[in-house]
């Protein structure tokens, strides 16, 4: 995709998912006045510093914002729920986490409002009878396995970062087991590419120092 397309798909996804609900399924949110509070997931804190504004939430001017909005006053992050999905799974890029929340949520972009919605039934109703290539079972075993081979090298090459890349892995598999239970084996494929993504971010971060 280019930028355009990017863009366009981004804008599209935040009009067609309920951001507090997508942030819902990822973090414990509770309710503060008009807005939502949370832990954020980026950096360790005891106190809730992330912020969630809903859609149709007022800013200083008075303007009604257009789709859910977050952001954390200890880490300095915040965008929209694309820009969650990306930090939250270790994505390469925009693109990818897109990609992934159209999976997620069956969706189908094509520039075609009807035609997307027409799409989204069709494969709802194909789906009992479309194959994975993969079975929940398999995902989870490929992901674990590119997992354990990340940790060996680790323990051979970088024995001093053992430590730090096991607590790493333990909250890959943390997410990836709360994601396999939300998804069926289609959707699961994903989680093949976001788990090497995440491994090939740590080695990148290993080879640089």
């Amino acid at each position: 995709m280019n930028y355009e397309e990017i863009k366009e798909q981004r804008k599209w996804i935040n009009e067609h998912i309920d951001g507090v609900d997508y942030l819902k399924q990822l973090i414990k949110l509770k309710k503060m006045g008009n807005i939502y509070t949370a832990l954020c997931p980026f950096h360790k804190e005891k106190t809730p510093s992330l912020r969630v504004y809903p859609e149709g939430h007022k800013g200083e001017d008075g303007t009604p914002q257009d789709h859910t909005s977050w952001y954390c006053f200890g880490c300095k992050k915040g965008g929209d729920i694309v820009k969650f999905e990306e930090l939250y799974y270790d994505c390469d890029t925009a693109e990818q986490a897109i990609e992934s929340i159209k999976a997620k949520y069956n969706l189908e972009y094509s520039g075609d409002i009807h035609l997307n919605e027409m799409r989204k039934s069709l494969l709802e109703m194909q789906a009992p009878t479309v194959s994975a290539k993969f079975s929940l079972q398999e995902v989870n075993l490929i992901c674990s396995e590119m997992c354990r081979n990340h940790l060996h090298e680790v323990l051979h090459k970088y024995p001093e970062q053992f430590d730090e890349h096991f607590k790493k892995i333990q909250s890959i598999y943390d997410k990836l087991d709360k994601e396999l239970s939300k998804r069926n084996a289609i959707e699961a494929e994903i989680l093949i590419n976001l788990t090497q993504n995440s491994l090939k971010n740590m080695k990148m971060m290993l080879t640089k120092q």
